[in-house]
């Protein structure tokens, strides 16, 4: 080898020795000062256990009803010959809302009255010829086979009758219901037909809401139903008016569930209307009290922390912190009440408590007392 090529041969390998070298000092640092930085203390907030009021609320969502509300619906085929309501008026009970086009069916009524008529001639001349026949074979002038054939005759005039009788009354029900008639008390809420209209058995012409007062059927899961109540008090607030907040009461709390899911039916009522503008059919929110206590263990909600469906908080002792389990009551957007696993006085980690665990050393920052 030439001595060119010896000297550059060894100027690379102690270039190499040297940046090995380097590398090795500075991975050592580095790992120091991992090492060094593990032990440093993390900064947190920290709160203090108290003793305060808590109150729980639930809020569900549903659509007004009125008190009552149907759907007239036409019994019988027809063209509409006159309307006679208008939406949004008041009607009662039995009211005429229109009249469908009936003279096939008055005709059908007078058909049917004059057959009740000769019926009732006939069993009447029937009756008359059974008592004359039967004093004849008391005086032993006519044969019993003709007693007991005037007897029949009596009868079967008699069923003739009622068949008459009956079919008067399908007459008169077939004409009743060309004129359709409210079946309860309330407002218009909707014309649902138009003057000329051929409809057909089944067909609404109108709807009508009872509005004296409101009704909001909700949903209740399994695990809340027990803490709804009867003649419980509700907040309630619609949509289409913010401004404007309802008290209303639970009516009743169903006794089995709807659904796969197992909800059971609670409904709402709202006592009296208590605004003009509230309407069937609106979108409603509801905030039922579930739970209170006056003398509640709290902590913030920011200290808690969910594994696994259990509850843990950091409590902090000194410079030192302990993952301690929980178990937890109440719950409001702010505090939670802790039934198991704390007591008054105690600190627990509030903010920063994502970078702990058993080993890490904490520096406390504000410490929160007040429970508001």
């Amino acid at each position: 080898m030439k001595r060119k090529d010896k000297i550059r041969f060894v100027m690379i390998t102690i270039i190499v020795i040297i940046l090995l070298f380097a590398f090795a000092v500075t991975k050592g640092m580095s790992k120091k000062n991992i090492k060094t930085n593990d032990k440093l203390p993390v900064s947190v907030e920290t709160h203090e256990v108290q003793i305060g009021e808590i109150s729980e609320h639930e809020s569900y969502t549903g659509t007004l009803e009125g008190k009552e509300q149907a759907d007239i619906i036409s019994q019988t085929s027809g063209v509409v010959e006159k309307i006679l309501f208008t939406p949004g008026q008041n009607c009662k009970a039995g009211q005429e809302l229109c009249i469908i086009e009936n003279s096939q069916q008055k005709a059908g009524v007078e058909q049917a009255s004059a057959q009740v008529i000769a019926a009732e001639s006939n069993y009447e001349k029937a009756q008359k010829d059974y008592a004359r026949m039967e004093q004849l074979y008391k005086d032993k002038v006519s044969t019993k086979d003709n007693l007991e054939l005037s007897q029949l005759n009596v009868k079967s005039a008699y069923a003739q009758l009622k068949g008459a009788q009956a079919g008067l009354m399908m007459a008169e029900k077939m004409y009743s219901d060309t004129r359709i008639k409210s079946s309860i008390e309330g407002k218009i809420a909707t014309k649902l037909v138009n003057l000329g209209q051929t409809i057909a058995p089944g067909m609404p012409v109108a709807r009508i809401v009872d509005d004296s007062e409101f009704k909001l059927k909700i949903l209740v899961s399994e695990s809340r139903i027990s803490s709804i109540k009867k003649n419980q008090s509700v907040k309630i607030t619609i949509d289409a008016l913010p401004s404007l907040q309802i008290d209303g009461h639970i009516q009743s709390v169903g006794l089995a569930f709807e659904g796969e899911g197992k909800s059971y039916p609670v409904e709402i009522t709202i006592p009296h209307k208590t605004h003009e503008d509230i309407k069937s059919g609106m979108f409603t929110r509801c905030d039922i009290k579930t739970g209170s206590n006056a003398q509640a263990l709290l902590i913030p909600e920011s200290a808690l922390i969910t594994e696994n469906n259990e509850y843990f908080v950091y409590v902090a002792d000194g410079n030192k912190v302990q993952k301690t389990k929980v178990e937890i009551g109440l719950r409001d957007p702010e505090h939670v009440e802790i039934i198991n696993g704390l007591q008054k006085g105690m600190m627990v980690v509030t903010t920063g408590k994502e970078m702990l665990n058993e080993d890490s050393l904490i520096s406390t920052g504000d410490i929160k007392n007040e429970i508001n």
